[in-house]
């Protein structure tokens, strides 16, 4: 009992240093199909759990380079671009670029150069000891992973979308005590825009 008090005690602080340091939050769909022990015939065999996972992933960036920046005006600079399409232009010559490239791409590819041949993508470090000191960067290791909690709301949907946004904004400025700090958020594309429909 003593010990498991120890280990949520811990994972308490560890979040607390987290989320007061500049960080991402990762966002997305968390569905299983759990077999219930006792099933009935109102509940069923399974349970359908439609979660939204939440963890944070540490930075290297220093302790208030996430704070809100003000221009000369005195005005708060927006982290989001007042203009979505300012590079729409190099996207589309970007996009362009490799349509045009010749079918045998991936023989070309780093994959296929490096015989990378695992999900996730990672290449052998004994075959190809050069990259062993990128690899071993925190930045390609899962102790920047912090799981923190799974939301009983599905964000699949509008109303779970709105209800799991409000709820970490107000966890997020409670624990900021007000400070006004960019919040960084790692979502897929169907969230991404939706969240950008959002206004305040």
């Amino acid at each position: 009992m003593i010990q498991q008090c120890f280990y949520i005690l811990f994972y308490i602080y560890v979040h607390r240093i987290v989320t007061k340091s500049p960080h991402v939050m990762w966002i997305d769909n968390f569905s299983k199909f759990i077999a219930r022990q006792l099933p009935t015939l109102d509940k069923g065999t399974y349970s359908s759990c439609l979660w939204t996972g939440v963890a944070l992933f540490k930075t290297k960036l220093a302790v208030g380079s996430d704070t809100v920046k003000m221009d000369c005006n005195g005005k708060i600079v927006p982290a989001m671009p007042k203009d979505m399409f300012a590079h729409k232009l190099k996207v589309l010559q970007s996009v362009k670029y490799f349509n045009e490239q010749p079918r045998d791409y991936y023989e070309q590819s780093v994959v296929a150069k490096y015989t990378v041949n695992t999900i996730p993508p990672k290449i052998d470090m004994k075959e190809f000891p050069e990259f062993k000191e990128q690899y071993t960067q925190n930045a390609h290791k899962l102790n920047i992973v912090h799981p923190k909690k799974l939301i009983d709301s599905n964000i699949g949907s509008n109303r779970g979308l709105i209800a799991i946004l409000k709820k970490i904004w107000e966890e997020y400025k409670s624990i900021n005590g007000g400070s006004a700090r960019y919040m960084t958020l790692n979502v897929d594309e169907n969230i991404y825009y939706r969240i950008l429909k959002v206004r305040v």
